[in-house]
């Protein structure tokens, strides 16, 4: 499985509290992340195969999770 990638922005409070999450638990490494004020072609993805822009947004297997809340409980679940 490929690790999952977290679809961000620089100036995202929720985007924050899920970047604060994945550092705090240790799962830097699990997780990638782009960010897509300075990606426009991520962007562009996340539009086009998630079906909106809204961040954050996390792609795995194929699936893609938002709202904060949830992608942690993900990680937490899968990871933790």
């Amino acid at each position: 499985m490929a690790n999952p990638v977290l679809y961000s922005g620089r100036f995202c409070p929720f985007c924050k509290r899920v970047e604060l999450f994945i550092r705090t638990k240790g799962l830097e490494d699990k997780v990638s992340k782009v960010l897509i004020d300075q990606d426009p072609q991520a962007r562009q993805r996340l539009i086009e195969e998630g079906g909106k822009s809204q961040i954050p947004c996390l792609e795995h297997d194929g699936q893609w999770l938002y709202e904060s809340k949830d992608i942690m409980a993900w990680l937490e679940k899968e990871y933790l």
